[in-house]
């Protein structure tokens, strides 16, 4: 694996970081042709965004997996004027940290696997690992 790190969106208003933009992203993809998905993490543990289904736009133009990590959003399906959850916004798999924002004990996270760029087998031997 060789990862192509995108620089997050200075805000300096709040002084703090944004997720990349899906500019960002598509411009990645144009230089990082054979990359092999997207993963994003939002909200970041300052609570700010990315626009999730913009980026999954980008992702799934190329039929590439968007792959959310979203420790910090347990929360978000459950309320209309929060971000979207990244399920909602078309993530192909998101990574959930129950223990921080939900009622998990322990190191409890759960998988959300949807649509047909992520086979099923292949997560689940990779969270065998």
């Amino acid at each position: 694996v060789e990862p192509v790190w995108l620089e997050p969106q200075w805000d300096a208003e709040r002084h703090l970081a944004h997720p990349p933009s899906a500019a960002s992203v598509e411009r990645a993809f144009a230089a990082h042709p054979d990359a092999r998905g997207a993963l994003v993490t939002s909200p970041t543990p300052y609570g700010t965004a990315a626009d999730l289904p913009a980026i999954a736009d980008v992702c799934h133009r190329r039929s590439r997996p968007l792959i959310v990590d979203e420790a910090w959003g347990a929360h978000l399906p459950f309320h209309p004027e929060l971000p979207s959850w990244a399920m909602d916004a078309g993530a192909d798999i998101c990574v959930t940290s129950i223990h921080k924002m939900g009622s998990g004990l322990e190191q409890g996270s759960v998988f959300h696997l949807q649509g047909g760029l992520v086979d099923p087998g292949t997560l689940a031997s990779r969270a065998d690992l």
